[in-house]
């Protein structure tokens, strides 16, 4: 569900979000010399965009691909129950590959559904939250 569903809607909303790129653009290719950073840049951004067609999140509506994150979501929340981690009340290997998708979506530069999604859930965010001191304390 992550790897799959969540992991490809950060990588489309940094990338694709003209909002979004703006920011990372410069985040990601600000240091190469000034004749070569657009070109670069330009062409990593195709190829990402036509890798998520490929993939197929590229090719769903925006309504469709947030609903399938929606449910990604969804699947995380009953995974969790009422455990303070994914699989019982211990962090896990898998709360260690979840948790930096997520936090990666929660922490996006520019505002869209899905950081919306998971940044306005209760239960997600106090998860993350949770999970993040312990997993990656500062």
């Amino acid at each position: 569900m992550v790897e799959d569903g969540l992991r490809y809607g950060l990588v489309h909303d940094r990338w694709l979000r003209d909002e979004c790129w703006e920011v990372l653009r410069d985040q990601f290719f600000g240091a190469l010399p000034l004749p070569l950073r657009g070109t670069i840049a330009g062409t990593a951004r195709k190829r990402i965009r036509r890798m998520l067609e490929m993939q197929g999140t590229g090719r769903f509506s925006e309504a469709d691909r947030l609903e399938r994150m929606a449910r990604d979501l969804d699947a995380i929340r009953e995974t969790l129950g009422n455990t303070e981690y994914l699989f019982g009340p211990a962090p896990s290997s898998a709360d260690a590959a979840v948790v930096p998708v997520l936090d990666m979506i929660r922490t996006l530069p520019c505002e869209t559904e899905l950081k919306a999604l998971v940044r306005d859930d209760d239960r997600i965010a106090a998860y993350l939250d949770r999970a993040s001191a312990v997993l990656y304390p500062s």
